[in-house]
C-alpha cells in the first residue's frame, strides 16, 4: 500500500511517455483501479469502467458519493423487489400502462426520498412532458448537486434510511401476491 494512495489523491501524476518511470506508473495505477472497482457494488464500478486514471476515478466517486449512494441503494431494492414481484410479459396496452405508472412511481419516490438541499429540481422533474424515467430524474439530479456544488456527506445517514424507505413503499392494491395468481384482466395472460 506504500504510496498507491498518492495515485489517488493526484500528487503521484501521469509521467511523460518517454519518462523510464512511465511503465512502473500505468502498472500500479491500474492496480489502484483494480483495488478501486472490486471495493465498490458492480453497479458503480461499471460506470468506471473506461476511466484510466484512478485519481480520476477517486475523484468521479467523492463527487456522487452521497446521492448516488442513495439512488444505487434504492434502485438495487426496488430491483431486488421485483424478483419477488413477478408480472407476465404481455404486450396488451393494461400492461404497458402498469410498466409506465410503476416507473413513475419509482421517480416519485425517488424524489420524496431526497433531502431539502434538492427542493429545487423536484418540481422541474415533475413538470417535465414526457414524465422522465429514473436515470433521467437521477442524471438531473445529479447535474443539479454538481452545479450547486452540494456536499452530502454529513446526510449520508439520512439517505440511508431515506433509500430503505424508498424500497418499501409498495405501489398497486395488491402487492404481497405471489407469482402464481397474477393474471392480466385485459388478455387474460
Amino acid at each position: 500500500m506504500q504510496n498507491k494512495l498518492r495515485f489517488m489523491d493526484g500528487s503521484c501524476p501521469k509521467p511523460d511517455q518517454f519518462d523510464p518511470t512511465y511503465e512502473p506508473w500505468i502498472c500500479l495505477n491500474n492496480l489502484v483501479l483494480f483495488w478501486l472497482m472490486n471495493s465498490i457494488i458492480p453497479t458503480i464500478s461499471q460506470s468506471l469502467m473506461y476511466t484510466d486514471n484512478a485519481s480520476q476515478a477517486w475523484d468521479d466517486l467523492k463527487a456522487r458519493s452521497g446521492t448516488s449512494f442513495f439512488f444505487t441503494k434504492g434502485n438495487g431494492l426496488w430491483e431486488e423487489l421485483e424478483l419477488y414481484r413477478l408480472v407476465p410479459d404481455c404486450m396488451c396496452d393494461a400492461q404497458q400502462n402498469a410498466k409506465k405508472f410503476k416507473e413513475e412511481d419509482l421517480v416519485l419516490s425517488f424524489l420524496t426520498g431526497l433531502n431539502d438541499h434538492y427542493a429545487m429540481v423536484r418540481p422541474q422533474i415533475l413538470l417535465m412532458e414526457p414524465f422522465p424515467q429514473l436515470n433521467a430524474a437521477f442524471g438531473l439530479e445529479v447535474q443539479h448537486e454538481s452545479l450547486n456544488d452540494l456536499d452530502n456527506m454529513e446526510d449520508q445517514s439520512d439517505n440511508i434510511s431515506a433509500s430503505i424507505n424508498f424500497a418499501r413503499k409498495p405501489y398497486g392494491k395488491n402487492h404481497a401476491s405471489s407469482k402464481t395468481d397474477k393474471m392480466c384482466t385485459y388478455c387474460g395472460f
